[in-house]
């Protein structure tokens, strides 16, 4: 397929994430690379391979655990369901 020259405005961590791409895949130019993702994407492939996030979150030193994350978590949930509860309580026929 025949390719053109055209220009492209990306945002600079766009851009950073492309090199990477490029560099990593051992691809000759960052035009290649954009061509790749971007024939991906258009036949409903993935754009990137999944990678893992381990070493990426920082957990609070006050709760290392994440208990108290925890209980946020169930009291919003809660909260939900009593939402959701009502919500359907409101629309039940009255006998």
């Amino acid at each position: 397929m025949s390719t053109k020259t055209i220009s492209v405005d990306l945002e600079s961590e766009n851009l950073l994430w492309l090199q990477a791409r490029a560099t990593a895949s051992g691809a000759r130019n960052i035009s290649k690379t954009l061509n790749e993702v971007l024939a991906k994407v258009r036949t409903g492939g993935p754009a990137a391979t999944p990678r893992s996030v381990r070493g990426t979150i920082q957990l609070p030193e006050s709760d290392p655990d994440l208990s108290v994350g925890q209980e946020k978590v169930r009291e919003l949930f809660r909260r939900s369901l009593d939402r959701t509860a009502r919500a359907l309580a409101e629309t039940e026929p009255k006998a």
